[in-house]
C-alpha cells in the first residue's frame, strides 16, 4: 500500500469518526411533522428513550461504564468487518501482483499481521471478560 493510499484511508477513517456524531448533534431539536415520525416519537416516549416533557432530551440513565462497555461491543462487532476487507485487499495485492517479489512479499505481510492483531484483540478481549467476571461475580476470591 503506498503512502497516498495510507494517508487517504487514515484521514478518511478520521473524519468518518469525528464528524459521524455530527448527525446525532443536528437532530438535537427535533420535531416530528408527519403521522409516522409522530408515532415513532410517541413510541420513544413510552418505551423510555426519550422523556415526557416533549422537549425530545434522550433520557440517560447509564453509567460510564456501561457506556465504555458498549462502545468496546461495536468495537469487537465490527472487528470482523474489517479483517474482512484486509484479507480480500491482500487477496487482491496477491492475485494482481503478477510474480512481482515485494508485492508478493507485502501481501504475505499484510496477511500475517491482519492475522495476529485479530486474534491478539479478540484474545484480550477475552481474557478481560474473565478477569472481570473472577473478579466481580466470585466472592470467594
Amino acid at each position: 500500500m503506498t503512502a497516498s493510499k495510507k494517508s487517504f484511508l487514515a484521514i478518511f477513517l478520521a473524519l468518518f469518526f469525528v464528524f459521524g456524531g455530527a448527525v446525532n448533534c443536528l437532530a438535537e431539536n427535533y420535531q416530528p411533522s408527519t403521522p409516522l415520525q409522530k408515532g415513532l416519537q410517541q413510541t420513544a416516549t413510552v418505551s423510555g428513550y426519550v422523556s415526557a416533557e416533549g422537549d425530545n432530551s434522550v433520557v440517560n440513565n447509564k453509567s460510564p461504564e456501561d457506556v465504555i462497555a458498549a462502545g468496546i461491543k461495536v468495537a469487537l462487532q465490527i472487528l470482523p468487518i474489517v479483517y474482512l476487507i484486509l484479507l480480500l485487499y491482500a487477496g487482491f495485492v496477491w492475485m494482481l501482483s503478477s510474480g512481482d517479489p515485494k508485492k508478493v512479499s507485502d501481501a504475505k505481510s499484510m496477511l500475517i499481521h491482519s492475522s495476529i492483531g485479530f486474534v491478539l484483540i479478540y484474545v484480550a478481549a477475552a481474557l478481560v471478560y474473565e478477569i472481570l467476571n473472577l473478579i466481580i461475580f466470585d466472592a470467594s476470591l
